[in-house]
């Protein structure tokens, strides 16, 4: 199976029509986009299907930047809609789909805020700052109905724990297998630009024990603006980011990885 890899378009910063990057539609029998194509679940979901739905399946996990100027519950809510009326968008959120035999998990994943430490006063000097320094916790609510209610570190660390339980659960099953989350899922995610940075912590998480245990195939992910391609003893981690505008000069727009 071939699989058009993208993420982080991040199409607010062009025209709501932009192309997905020049020339045509590579060949490929699935496009995997890992988060952050426009702002609201649902609007992505409606890009998605008039853009790249015609030519292929996609399989779309939301990013953070899905739900800025929206809020967590409400946002998924109406993204769910979107995707009950475009059934090649299959919107995975803690949720799995099989196409032509082969198993996609996806979860936006978020974050336990332990990368760089287990203790603590570790986890809780990278929670503070996460809401500190990134906009998440501006631009996001968790719900706006019936009350406003304010997404914090720790409604990540719970969203986290949700798909971590979500992975142990499906990772497990027999079949071939692809991951698809928008946070990074190793530490080998994070450029060496950024070491020692109290914010890699927000944009990834150590799941490596996954990976030597149940090892799929593929694991694709975005949220970092930087392309890595490597592999954790026999699983491939693949991210294929666009960033804004013209940020990662190594994104490939017709990037197809078989599997």
């Amino acid at each position: 199976m071939k699989l058009w890899i993208l993420s982080d378009l991040h199409l607010d910063f062009d025209s709501p029509m932009a192309e997905v990057g020049p020339g045509p539609v590579p060949e490929a029998d699935v496009c995997v986009v890992a988060g952050d194509v426009l702002q609201g679940v649902a609007n992505a979901v409606h890009w998605l299907a008039a853009f790249i739905a015609p030519s292929m399946p996609v399989i779309f996990v939301p990013g953070n930047h899905e739900f800025y100027g929206h809020s967590i519950l409400e946002g998924l809510e109406w993204g769910r809609f979107a995707a009950d009326q475009h059934p090649d968008v299959h919107l995975l959120s803690d949720e799995a789909v099989v196409i032509g035999g082969v198993r996609f998990l996806g979860a936006t994943l978020w974050t336990d805020f332990a990368l760089d430490g287990h203790s603590p006063e570790e986890i809780a000097w990278a929670a503070a700052t996460f809401e500190g320094r990134l906009n998440d916790c501006r631009q996001i609510a968790w719900r706006q109905l019936p009350a406003y209610e304010a997404f914090t570190a720790k409604r990540a660390q719970e969203l986290h724990a949700r798909s971590r339980a979500f992975l142990r659960r499906e990772l497990p099953l027999d079949g071939q297998t692809v991951v698809v989350t928008h946070h990074a899922p190793h530490p080998l995610s994070v450029h060496p630009r950024y070491a020692g940075s109290a914010l890699n912590a927000s944009f990834a998480s150590d799941l490596s024990e996954m990976m030597e245990l149940w090892q799929p195939e593929l694991w694709v992910h975005g949220h970092v603006h930087d392309t890595f391609d490597y592999v954790v003893r026999n699983t491939r981690v693949v991210c294929n980011p666009r960033g804004y505008g013209t940020e990662n000069p190594a994104f490939d727009p017709a990037l197809v990885v078989e599997i």
